[in-house]
């Protein structure tokens, strides 16, 4: 179909999805609606729409701990891409949301939240335990960026699964991806040893980077 045609079909999409929400409220197949619009946001590059529909998915739904795990990556990408875009030498998220037509800090904000629910929600679900190990790394990575060290450590350590335990140690018999991958582990305790620098935790940062190094 033509381009037009699919925007016109879209658009009618989204307007039946709204009526639907505003005339049936506590419907149980309203979850269903948002995710499936969220899934066109998607299909169609709009990450922060589909994010955003992701994470109006309620908590009485089985895919609420996954739809805010996937929100909240989505809007951690969408600000990475938004600092990054910025033009010339802009490079502080104020330059940025001055160079783009998003606010990178509203993103981080969004993004935490959502992450942060996911995990929540997310605890001790077998079949949501890679998605929450990468969720807690992204935590402590935005937390080290605000320089929150000690909430990044415990984004890393704690909990059960952490992700530091999740990981295991050594470096032998390692896939080359996946959150035992070499290259997630990397990043895992790069950010772990910066977090413990942060707090001038000097033995755990030693600690660390010999498991890095093994």
């Amino acid at each position: 179909a033509p381009e037009s045609n699919r925007d016109a079909e879209f658009k009618l999409i989204l307007e039946l999805a709204e009526l639907f929400e505003l005339k049936f409220p506590d419907h149980e197949k309203l979850d269903s609606i948002r995710l499936f619009v969220g899934q066109l946001h998607q299909i169609r590059d709009d990450k922060v729409s589909a994010a955003e529909c992701y994470a109006r998915v309620s908590n009485a739904s089985p895919e609420f701990a996954r739809s805010q795990l996937q929100a909240g990556q989505m809007l951690w990408s969408n600000y990475l891409a938004a600092v990054q875009q910025a033009v010339g030498s802009a490079t502080t998220e104020a330059d940025a949301a001055h160079a783009t037509t998003l606010n990178p800090a509203q993103l981080k904000k969004r993004a935490q939240q959502y992450l942060t629910a996911g995990v929540e929600a997310g605890a001790g679900n077998a079949a949501l335990q890679k998605n929450v190990i990468v969720a807690k790394l992204t935590l402590a990575q935005l937390h080290l960026g605000e320089d929150r060290f000690e909430e990044s450590v415990a984004a890393l350590t704690a909990g059960e699964p952490s992700v530091t335990s999740a990981i295991g140690a050594g470096s032998e018999g390692r896939p080359a991806v996946g959150i035992r991958g070499v290259e997630f582990a990397k990043i895992a305790y790069t950010t772990l040893i910066r977090a413990h620098l942060g707090t001038n935790q000097l033995e755990e940062a030693r600690a660390a980077m010999a498991t890095l190094q093994e």
